[in-house]
């Protein structure tokens, strides 16, 4: 009955961190593609990259 109490929580700690990973790795990447307006580019790089602003 341990064993399996003890296998029980290391698969959900397990599937907490991938959980929480992966909503942390797609806040960034969200932030990463759709950038707010306060970018902090200059207008040299909005001008030589206008597509990403």
């Amino acid at each position: 009955m341990t064993r399996s109490i003890r296998t029980a929580t290391a698969i959900a700690l397990t599937v907490a961190i991938v959980a929480v990973s992966g909503m942390t790795l797609g806040a960034v990447a969200d932030a990463k593609a759709f950038p707010s307006g306060n970018t902090h580019a200059t207008p040299e790089m909005q001008a030589n990259f206008p597509d990403l602003f």
